[in-house]
């Protein structure tokens, strides 16, 4: 409503646009910077978590490795000459 007032009132509409895609790129900078540093915390700890996961799933499959010989290896006719 304040842009159409603005138009009507003779004010360059192009300047009023220009305003109003400032106006919202800042609100749309300040909100993604308040949830961002926000939650930067719970980031940490997700990928911390992840990370402890990851560490103890690498380290089951490389004792699971260690333990199990590995399987025979099966040849064609073709690659066992």
């Amino acid at each position: 409503a304040v842009v159409v007032a603005l138009n009507q009132v003779g004010i360059a509409s192009d300047l009023v646009n220009i305003l109003f895609i400032g106006v919202v790129a800042a609100l749309a900078l300040g909100f993604g910077l308040a949830f961002g540093l926000g939650g930067r915390s719970v980031a940490e700890r997700l990928t911390q978590d992840w990370y402890e996961k990851s560490r103890e799933v690498a380290a089951r499959v490389q004792s699971n490795e260690e333990m199990e010989p590995p399987p025979p290896a099966i040849f064609s006719s073709a690659e066992q000459s």
